[in-house]
């Protein structure tokens, strides 16, 4: 049972949304940045109501907060810029979750709220069974490498979809891996971080490390995207359903140490595959999870690919890809030099081109310094649609005379909310010195390159929507995509 903390919600307390009323019923767990509570909420059908259960999380730092009797949030006075800088970094990471496309192996967040002078987000709840859970209730404390492999699989697989969408959990062990009717389901994402497509890091987040999950350069902070740190601590996780108990620290870890502690049944397959994903040295580990899971099964992406593709290939794939595009230029070559030998024997042997000895062809006096036939094989022209696809077009706002300074020499600001009429499209928000700034919402009305900093497969099309859209001075901070037929896609490009 968990400890009781003096500052969680009471049994009974309320939190009100929007959309909701939300009942609190127990304290599901804690941490230095949050309190996660089991609430009810009372959800009409028509004239039928239905109490379903969640789990909210509560924005709550115990190091400089305390609580009112009447549930409010106190923050020290001294404390609450940061108090401030943390709540808004902890809703934006909420809303990422919110906007991530469903997963089958991740826990879903419904909305994000303010209460009680504080931040709140609601997730689906999953029951208390977790794989710590389950590893600890088997007849053995430790499952098969059957067993082990089928539960691993899964959590990899979302992972990768995390991975795919520039998100690190970071946090990841069997206590924050819930099973839903015999299949894991990932949680906590506290530490998680979504990094911009300029690859930093969407807000400055502070070292939380689980010891024995945590690789080295994990206790050091997260500056940029590296998958080889979630990739460790699903190491350090298949090593606990093996076992029965967490390895040590990742400083001392070692071959020796692993090979001494596996079971004598597990093959030396999945031994090799915990080798890598446990080195102290990020280099030696996996560089994806793709290159994890082909490894373990190469057969796994492929079955993968149809349920959750996306647009972001892995450097494995782009790899795979070049290595494809080399081997389909050698053989052309090779069938460019074979119809040259053909070519020259019958010429020769039905005397094409008069009784003088057959000289070099054409072609072979065009192959002479260069690589490959497709090289001087004409190339199919590019539909004029797709040469405008990929033709960078960033977002840009007709230039507005600056207002007149103030009597006091002061410059005034010319912000407003309202409608602005673009060249590409048409904003409703906030607007500042001709340009958007601010929330609101752009439905565009021709092609355009969302912006100029992202890559070509961000095109919108006519009728698309950034919605929730952030905007500073005219430049995209982050936003919704809405698209006809597709999901929502939250993106975020940053300042």
């Amino acid at each position: 049972m968990k400890e009781k903390h003096p500052y969680t919600l009471q049994p009974g307390s309320v939190l009100r949304s929007s959309k909701h009323e939300y009942r609190v019923e127990s304290v599901l767990g804690m941490g230095g940045f949050g309190i996660t509570y089991l609430a009810v909420a009372t959800l009409k059908d028509g004239n039928m109501e239905h109490n379903v259960r969640y789990a909210v999380k509560e924005f709550f730092m115990s190091s400089i907060c305390t609580r009112d009797a009447q549930g409010r949030v106190e923050v020290n006075p001294l404390q609450q810029a940061t108090f401030d800088h943390r709540k808004a970094d902890f809703r934006q990471e909420a809303r990422s979750l919110h906007h991530l496309p469903a997963h089958e192996g991740i826990v879903r967040v419904n909305e994000v709220f303010d209460d009680n002078n504080t931040s709140y987000f609601v997730m689906e709840y999953l029951g208390h069974d977790t794989l710590w859970k389950t590893v600890r209730e088997s007849q053995t404390q430790c499952l098969s490498e059957q067993q082990a492999l089928s539960l691993f699989i899964p959590v990899c697989m979302a992972v990768r979809f995390l991975h795919q969408h520039r998100r690190l959990h970071l946090d990841i062990k069997p206590e924050n891996i819930m099973m839903v009717n015999g299949q894991p389901k990932m949680i906590d994402f506290g530490s998680s971080i979504l990094f911009k497509m300029n690859g930093k890091p969407s807000h400055s987040q502070a070292i939380t490390c689980s010891d024995r999950y945590a690789p080295p350069e994990q206790y050091h902070g997260v500056e940029s995207f590296a998958p080889t740190l979630d990739i460790y601590a699903l190491g350090a996780t298949l090593f606990y359903l093996l076992t029965g108990h967490e390895s040590v620290e990742s400083k001392e870890i070692s071959e020796s140490y692993i090979e001494t502690a596996l079971p004598d049944e597990v093959g030396s397959h999945t031994r090799s595959l915990l080798k890598k994903c446990l080195q102290p040295e990020a280099a030696l580990r996996f560089a994806s999870v793709d290159d994890l899971l082909e490894f373990l099964s190469p057969d796994l992406l492929g079955r993968e690919k149809g349920s959750h593709e996306t647009r972001l290939i892995s450097e494995g794939r782009q790899r795979r890809s070049i290595l494809s595009l080399k081997t389909l230029r050698l053989a052309i070559l090779l069938i460019g030099l074979v119809a040259v030998v053909v070519f020259g024997w019958v010429a020769l042997r039905h005397g094409f081109g008069g009784t003088s000895p057959v000289g070099p062809s054409p072609l072979s006096d065009t192959l002479s310094g260069v690589d490959s036939v497709a090289e001087v094989l004409p190339q199919p022209s590019e539909p004029e649609e797709e040469k405008e696809a990929v033709r960078p077009q960033p977002i840009e706002v007709v230039p507005q005379p600056e207002p007149a300074p103030a009597s006091d020499g002061t410059p005034k600001s010319n912000s407003s909310v309202g409608t602005l009429h673009l060249s590409y499209g048409e904003w409703e928000g906030g607007i500042r010195n001709g340009k958007p700034h601010g929330n609101g919402t752009l439905t565009f009305t021709t092609r355009r390159l969302i912006d100029s900093r992202l890559g070509s497969e961000y095109m919108a099309e006519s009728g698309d929507q950034l919605r929730e859209a952030v905007f500073q001075n005219g430049r995209l901070i982050s936003a919704l995509w809405h698209r006809s037929g597709a999901d929502d896609e939250f993106i975020m490009v940053g300042d």
